[in-house]
């Protein structure tokens, strides 16, 4: 179980007129959110007359976009419970699909009666603010499986295949297996797709991501790699021993 070191909501202001006066402090405005923790922002909305506006009823459509091309990456539509804040949740795996670094955000007011508003951010007259995805993923606890059951087809021996929860996998991330053979001779193979569980695989549908070569090998040998991938498995062909499990870990 992870420790949730994140989730305290931010309290962002937002306008439904472009402001002239800043009212906050610019990185007060910033809004951060965590990869892998949950996280909140709350939304409180003022009008043109700088007094608190009540939203109960209304719906912010939240969006993330690419300041690099404009692409919009992200959009969540909230309806508003309360009349002062508008809470936005973020659960532990959901901005797993961005990049960690610097975006725009953008909010929209839909009220009752289906008027669009757009809001401003409350540190300058533009409607779009800064946000910042940070990779926390690595307080994550994978547990490490064990694959000692290996099939022998068309000479080489294959392990089950690992789902890998791909969500909850950051680009980059370390994956590391430790083999155990005895008396070993030959080639082990981390093989990865990028096919999800359940869906049936081809040999050509796997592709290498680490080789290990072994010579008269007993003990223990490490390997690993990076990266996102659906699911894992091992290979292994020889000319001589045995290999008796791979422990693997992500």
């Amino acid at each position: 179980m992870p420790v949730k070191l994140y989730n305290l909501a931010q309290l962002v202001r937002v306008n439904t007129n472009p402001v002239t006066v800043t009212n906050t402090d610019a990185s007060q405005q910033r809004i951060k959110l965590y990869q892998g923790q949950t996280c909140a922002v709350n939304f409180s909305v003022f009008n043109s007359t700088n007094k608190p506006l009540s939203t109960a009823g209304t719906r912010l459509v939240f969006k993330i976009w690419n300041p690099e091309n404009n692409e919009l990456l992200k959009t969540k539509t909230i309806t508003a419970t309360k009349n002062d804040v508008i809470k936005v949740n973020f659960d532990s795996n959901e901005l797993m699909d961005i990049e960690p670094g610097y975006y725009y955000y953008s909010c929209n007011l839909i009220t009752g009666d289906d008027d669009n508003i757009i809001l401003y951010m409350d540190t300058s007259p533009e409607h779009r603010g800064f946000l910042e995805i940070i990779a926390v993923a690595s307080n994550y606890v994978i547990a490490t499986t064990t694959l000692n059951n290996f099939s022998l087809y068309n000479s080489a021996y294959y392990s089950s295949a690992v789902n890998n929860v791909d969500k909850l996998r950051q680009r980059g991330n370390l994956h590391t297996y430790t083999t155990h053979t005895v008396g070993f001779t030959g080639t082990i193979l981390a093989q990865a797709t990028m096919l999800t569980a359940g869906t049936t695989t081809t040999e050509s549908d796997w592709f290498t991501v680490d080789t290990l070569n072994l010579s008269n090998r007993t003990g223990t040998n490490t390997g690993n790699y990076t990266g996102i991938y659906s699911q894992i498995r091992f290979k292994y062909t020889q000319t001589a021993g045995s290999v008796t499990k791979i422990l693997y870990r992500s």
